[in-house]
């Protein structure tokens, strides 16, 4: 996997934690964030890949509308995004709409640390157009 900045979303400090250390251990610039972020923020923090949980806390913006804005947003819409969740219900409910979209990408929970990097390596891979300005 080729290191790149990710920026993590999750509102479990542990799994935090976790993926801070798996991604840092590739040589990954990381940026974890236990709530949600403004779409200013990560335009401003302008990451290569974006880790998000589906499911966030009540009181922040869910994962998929940090995707929806992602992608409704000029510099944003094509940043490679791995959206990650055990909640059956929830991956059902956008399933069509992550397969849809070749910057989507889905990581079922639980998840192996290899599986982790693969699919960050293939999220870096993938051709995001001309870079974010």
């Amino acid at each position: 996997m080729a290191p790149g900045r990710v920026t993590v979303i999750d509102d479990s400090y542990e799994l935090l934690d976790l993926l801070g250390e798996a991604l840092r251990a590739t040589g990954s610039e990381v940026e974890l964030r236990s709530g949600a972020a403004t779409i200013l923020e990560l335009e401003e923090s302008r990451p290569d890949v974006l880790i998000v949980d589906l499911r966030l806390g009540r009181e922040s913006l869910s994962g998929w509308e940090i995707v929806s804005l992602c992608r409704d947003h000029p510099t944003l819409r094509k940043l490679p995004i791995i959206v990650c969740s055990a909640a059956v219900d929830e991956i059902s409910r956008y399933e069509d709409e992550m397969d849809a979209d070749p910057h989507t990408f889905l990581l079922r929970k639980p998840f192996s640390v290899e599986s982790l990097e693969t699919l960050v390596g293939l999220a870096l891979g993938t051709d995001v157009g001309a870079p974010m300005t």
